[in-house]
């Protein structure tokens, strides 16, 4: 399985990543409710310009930092 088809099945459950994009000024990737999105989330942190993504929603979410 291709690398891309893999992280669209196994992160994002099959969804489109576009819809689980969001944009926070925290500095660490949290302070986005991941209610609505939960794991797959990526975010973008406009204060630290860093993209971090969801790989836990219990609470605020568990938030690594990708290096882009």
């Amino acid at each position: 399985m291709r690398l891309g088809q893999n992280f669209n099945t196994k992160v994002l459950g099959g969804s489109r990543l576009h819809l689980r994009l969001c944009s926070t000024a925290t500095g660490t990737g949290l302070g986005y409710t991941t209610a609505s999105r939960g794991v797959g989330t990526v975010c973008l942190d406009r204060s630290s310009t860093n993209w971090f993504l969801c790989t836990a929603s219990a609470g605020t979410g568990t938030w690594v930092k990708l290096n882009a």
